[in-house]
Parts: C-alpha cells; structure tokens; sequence
C-alpha cells in the first residue's frame, strides 16, 4: 500500500484554479510469482495488479498564472504479467530474455483545452483510457557469447510497443512501437598487477530512425468548434559508439 501527497505548489494552484480540492493518491499493489532454477535453465513469472485510487494527473486546465492543474481521477489501475527466462547451454553461451505485458489505464478520463484567446476551457470527456507513455508490450533479448578466454561478445534487442504521448489514447497521439539493437565486446585481462578491461560498445546497431517520447499542444476555437493540435517528438540517437577503460585496484 501506498500514498503520495500532491506537492505544495499542486495544492496552491488547484486552489487559485477553482477546481475541486485535491486528495492523496493511494496505490494497493498485488503481486505473485514464481520461479524456477535448473542446471541450465532459469524462469520466473510475476502477476501485479496496480490498483490507484485518487491518482494524481495533469487534465489540460491551467490557473490563472499558466500552471497546469493536478486532478484526481477516481480509478486507474496497470495490471500485468513479467516474464523472464535464462538458458545457458555451455560456459561459453548464455540466452537472456524478458517479456511484460499489461493493462495501464484510467477509468474515466476527462480533458480539457484551452481557447485560443485562453478566456476560457473546453471540456472533452473521453471516458476509459490508457495512460501516457505506458506500452502494453515490452521485451528484451541477449545472447552473450565468451568466445576466447577473457573476452566476451554480446548482442541484444529491446522492444517497445506503441504509447501514447498524452492520456486521450487518440492515435494522433500515439508513438509507434519501435525496436533497437546493440552490440559489446570486451577483454579483459592482468597489466602489472591490476585488472584492466577494454569494452567497445555500438549501441543502435542497425540505425533505425525512432523516436521514444514527445510532447503536445491543444487549443480550442470555440467560434468554428475546431480544435487544434501540434506535436512535437524527441529523436533518439542514430548509430553511436562507446568506448570504456576500466582498471580494477
């Protein structure tokens, strides 16, 4: 069980704001799970049930000074199951692997947009959505291979499914799932005493153009009814390199 308290600053604009007062966030957490280690096999699986009541979120209302509002919307849960599994079939190779997917969303959500000339607010009720920036679906995969004696040579991919920039789950606002590969190799080895260790690192491996968060704006005409909208995303890095020197005393 938990709670958190909304901040100073949350509480003196909700109440500059007009807004219904706002109350703790409380947060009941179920979890089982299970695991399993072999010889050369390991696994584990976990069920969570995230259940929030009052949680706190940003709705689009502003105060009177331009501060964005906190709320409390009365349910929102992220309920899941996490998998995760090691195979190594020699001292020379081992497979590494995790899976989550899950259910993130708000009971009822309602947002609001300002009008372009800010004299007012124009309420969208959405009903249940899921929440900004929480994919369903998240995984990762590694095979690390220690192929001559002190090296080690690995390569790994990571997923992530689509989410949403904001908590109206309209695909306007949605980022593309995307999928990202690295490779290391490292030696390691004894100079005048002390462990040295050389790593080179190529992280984006095959260059792929993504990008993993954003931003976006709203505002409302209430003359033509229309609503307009920018997004803005943040792009990650393209192929890039890293190079480490560690000595160990």
């Amino acid at each position: 069980m938990g709670h958190r308290e909304p901040g100073r600053s949350d509480i003196k604009e909700n109440i500059k704001g007009g807004v219904s007062p706002i109350s703790p966030e409380k947060m009941l957490d179920f979890e089982l799970g299970y695991s399993y280690t072999g010889r050369a096999f390991s696994a584990s699986a976990n069920i969570y049930m995230m259940e929030y009541r009052d949680m706190l979120l940003e709705t689009g209302r502003l105060s009177d000074s331009g501060y964005a509002i906190k709320e409390n919307t009365d349910r929102a849960w992220r309920r899941g199951v996490e998998l995760a599994a090691a195979y190594t079939p020699s001292r020379w190779v081992r497979l590494d692997g995790n899976l989550t997917l899950s259910v993130n969303q708000i009971s009822d959500y309602t947002s609001f947009i300002p009008f372009d000339d800010y004299s007012g607010m124009h309420e969208v009720h959405y009903g249940r959505t899921t929440m900004l920036m929480s994919p369903s679906v998240t995984g990762m995969a590694r095979l690390q291979a220690i192929p001559w004696k002190g090296g080690s040579l690995s390569i790994d991919a990571k997923y992530v499914g689509k989410q949403y920039i904001d908590n109206s789950m309209r695909e306007e606002m949605a980022i593309p799932a995307w999928w990202v590969s690295s490779l290391g190799v490292s030696q390691s080895f004894t100079f005048t005493g002390k462990e040295v260790t050389m790593a080179l690192y190529v992280n984006n491996l095959f260059n792929r153009d993504y990008y993993a968060s954003g931003w976006r704006w709203e505002s409302f005409d209430p003359a033509t009814g229309k609503i307009s909208y920018g997004i803005g995303v943040y792009p990650q890095a393209p192929r890039n390199f890293v190079l480490k020197l560690a000595v160990s005393f």
